[in-house]
């Protein structure tokens, strides 16, 4: 029987996130969608603009698990501190790659 990839990647992703995760506050752009505690990988190894100073970080998280796909505007709260979204990559096995920043 062949394996399905999808359902191998996103087997993986929910290990990830559950041994590495932490739980995030997701608030959509539409504020008529309540927030939602989901967990994420949150990589603060990445992604600086000299030209918009600031704190920047990358999280992944499984757009499955959020009340709305994610968009940029959205704000996301991690340890007390609020980011909001200004990239989404998407991949075809339900991940998804979010640049926030403070």
């Amino acid at each position: 029987m062949a394996a399905n990839w999808t359902d191998l990647v996103s087997g993986l992703d929910e290990g990830l996130l559950a041994a590495f995760g932490v739980d995030v506050l997701f608030q959509a752009l539409d504020l008529q969608l309540p927030p939602a505690t989901v967990r994420a990988i949150v990589d603060s190894g990445h992604d600086t603009e000299e030209t918009a100073p600031g704190v920047y970080l990358i999280l992944f998280v499984r757009p499955a698990d959020l009340p709305a796909a994610p968009q940029n505007g959205d704000t996301w709260t991690i340890a007390g501190e609020v980011f909001t979204c200004y990239r989404v990559d998407l991949d075809q096995q339900g991940g998804a790659r979010l640049g926030v920043r403070q």
